[in-house]
């Protein structure tokens, strides 16, 4: 009897530490999608975790296209499992404790649990050989898995084995209640987690795309000799009334599709509008820093904007080794090519871009000048229209 209270016990403390897991990894996980929405508005993604070492970069794992699903972040899905752990937990009773069906709350949160600690492993390789990287808030949740592993299963009173050999021997019983409420929780978190990130993500664009006239209202024009000191990849003429400089990274989803409005207009104005590329690599790895670093290489051989290009529509699918292999799908040297990109006078000057937009307080990608007015975030091709009709208006 003491025996038996005593197992009792034990699960009853494993049951409530496993609650408190799922919390931990659903704060955890809402950090992580935090993290993903900023990369969508084109914010720097940092943080104390992330600058401790330089194998540690945040930035890259969410620009990763690994970091989401159909275009769903993996820190969500993770957010909505932890959150369906939570409601079984909470809301076990006494019959499912002394219950046999193999499908009860304990066993249900063993099992997925289980799977989560072999998605971490994939995970784990993958940002080592793929990324290049490591994003220290998915190390947090790999060992949130671990740890939930092992308390759900002393939870269980049982060995992982033979959990998953009573499963798989009575999957008849897997259509009950318990899984039907961990199916249903699941649905609801990642749904209203999706409404959420997306209300995030709208508002946070809306705050950046204020209209233009407000932004050259509240902003001074800097003299654009602070930026101006190093040469720079441009399109253009030199002494075109409409001067546009953008700082921009490559590894950010809305630089690129700021590109394409850039470019349009551009095309429009032609002669009447210089266009001007400053790097600003987001994130401490070297990715980000790497594809600047590829296209200044490229700047160097004279097929910049083809290498723009090329990064832009391979975001988050490459790695700093199959730099290379743009450059000679571009019909560039590549030895010449690989020998730039690893001087480190190019880093330097990557570097020196980046300095000269943090002293003009850039912070976020894209950010651009027109005429030396300072705007945020990716306007839409008609309120940059306005913008440089404004300043040619201005110059006459």
């Amino acid at each position: 009897m003491s025996r038996s209270k005593d197992n009792s016990r034990t699960q009853s403390l494993a049951r409530w530490a496993t609650a408190l897991i799922a919390l931990a990894g659903m704060l955890a996980g809402w950090h992580l999608t935090d993290m993903h929405i900023q990369s969508q508005v084109g914010d720097t993604v940092g943080g104390a975790l992330c600058d401790v070492h330089a194998s540690f970069d945040c930035q890259a794992a969410v620009d990763s296209r690994f970091s989401a699903i159909f275009g769903i972040p993996i820190s969500l899905l993770g957010m909505a499992f932890y959150a369906s752990i939570l409601v079984l937990t909470v809301f076990e009773s006494d019959k499912a404790r002394g219950s046999k069906n193999v499908f009860r709350p304990a066993t249900i949160a063993t099992v997925t649990f289980g799977l989560g600690v072999l998605y971490s492993i994939f995970l784990a390789i993958v940002s080592l050989t793929q990324v290049g990287s490591i994003c220290p808030f998915c190390a947090v949740l790999y060992g949130v898995n671990i740890m939930g592993f092992i308390s759900s299963s002393i939870w269980a009173g049982m060995w992982p084995q033979d959990v998953v050999k009573a499963q798989v021997g009575d999957t008849g019983a897997f259509y009950n209640g318990w899984t039907g409420l961990f199916v249903l929780s699941y649905g609801v978190a990642l749904l209203l987690g999706m409404i959420l990130v997306e209300g995030a993500v709208d508002n946070r664009i809306a705050d950046e795309r204020r209209s233009a006239d407000e932004r050259a209202q509240a902003m001074e024009a800097v003299d654009p000799g602070e930026y101006a000191e190093a040469p720079a990849p441009a399109k253009g003429p030199e002494d075109a009334p409409v001067q546009l400089v953008e700082f921009s990274s490559f590894g950010c989803p809305h630089c690129g599709t700021f590109a394409q409005v850039v470019d349009q207009v551009a095309e429009e104005y032609d002669e009447e509008l210089r266009v001007e590329f400053r790097h600003f690599p987001l994130g401490t790895g070297d990715l980000a820093h790497g594809a600047a670093r590829a296209a200044h290489c490229a700047d160097e051989q004279g097929e910049f904007w083809q290498m723009h290009e090329t990064l832009f529509a391979n975001r988050g699918t490459y790695r700093v080794d199959d730099l290379p292999q743009f450059a000679e799908q571009l019909g560039l040297d590549v030895e010449e090519f690989e020998e730039c990109i690893d001087d480190p006078t190019t880093r330097a000057r990557v570097d020196a871009d980046r300095n000269a937009g943090r002293e003009l307080g850039v912070q976020a990608t894209p950010t651009f000048f027109v005429n030396g007015v300072r705007y945020e975030g990716a306007l839409p091709v008609d309120e940059l229209r306005r913008v440089v009709e404004r300043e040619l208006a201005d110059a006459q």
